[in-house]
């Protein structure tokens, strides 16, 4: 959902009119790329979209643990039905 124009953006990591920033590229591209191999090792054909804005092919938890296996320091959950990057191990022990 996107917040009206000249709205007040208060939620963290959400966007806004500014650029994306550096961290948030990198976590991205890292979570695209792990979605792509799900598909892959799944035989899902994703060519028929864009594989970041679907929530729901690729289970959560899967991606969870490819980046604690992978030794991130973050992790990624769904909120409003958008990915929110959360940073800090002591996330897992809350999930």
């Amino acid at each position: 959902m996107k917040l009206p124009y000249g709205a007040p953006n208060i939620y963290y990591g959400r966007g806004g009119d500014a650029p994306d920033t550096p961290q948030y590229k990198a976590r991205r591209l890292i979570i695209e790329r792990l979605k792509q191999q799900y598909c892959i090792e799944n035989c899902i054909d994703n060519k028929e979209y864009d594989i970041w804005y679907d929530r729901t092919v690729v289970p959560l938890e899967w991606l969870r643990k490819k980046l604690l296996g992978s030794g991130h320091q973050w992790s990624v959950i769904i909120e409003d039905e958008e990915y929110v990057f959360v940073d800090g191990l002591s996330f897992y022990h809350s999930y």
